[in-house]
């Protein structure tokens, strides 16, 4: 079973404005791509045993230390099949570096919050709802991305080793671009 958590009920900082962009029309839908798939790990700096804690963490460390107006995903899950509302959709993500920032004005990121459980049954049912939330909003299937998959386009090297060994296979296995 999948539980959806409203960005609102997760105590996440208001995003700002002023350091937000908004999508053009087509940007947010005709032109939409789809979604770039995150990992975060299973430990490291940002790494809290608690998700909603952990997303705090991450918004904090994006919007205090990298500038960012708001956490970069839209969306994350969890190894208990839990959902989380994060960026809004009528924003310019801030998920991967790309050539002419494509990533980010095309695709949404959504992002696989691990723990030492591993990719479950319910992250993968968490995963689909994802999938199948954007099939319904958009009315057609999306493209799947790797964070990888935008480094490789000509864009800056990645900073970190997402989306990890998991995630790409997954996102392959679908007919994702790695």
């Amino acid at each position: 079973m999948v539980t959806f958590h409203a960005r609102n009920a997760i105590g996440l900082r208001p995003p700002d404005p002023r350091r937000l962009t908004h999508r053009s029309a087509a940007e947010a839908t005709t032109d939409h791509e789809g979604l770039t798939e995150h990992w975060t790990g299973s430990g490291g700096q940002l790494y809290r045993p608690d998700p909603i804690q952990r997303l705090r963490a991450i918004q904090a460390f994006h919007m205090d230390q990298l500038g960012y107006g708001d956490i970069a995903y839209n969306a994350a899950y969890d190894a208990d099949g839990n959902v989380y509302g994060l960026r809004d959709h009528a924003y310019v993500s801030a998920h991967a570096a790309s050539v002419g920032n494509r990533a980010n004005r095309l695709t949404d990121g959504i992002c696989w919050l691990e723990d030492v459980r591993g990719f479950t049954a319910a992250a993968g049912a968490a995963y689909r709802w994802c999938v199948q939330f954007y099939e319904l909003s958009m009315r057609r299937a999306p493209q799947l991305f790797t964070h990888h998959y935008w480094g490789d386009q000509g864009a800056p090297g990645l900073p970190t080793a997402c989306p990890g060994p998991v995630v790409r296979s997954i996102t392959a296995y679908l007919g994702g671009a790695d």
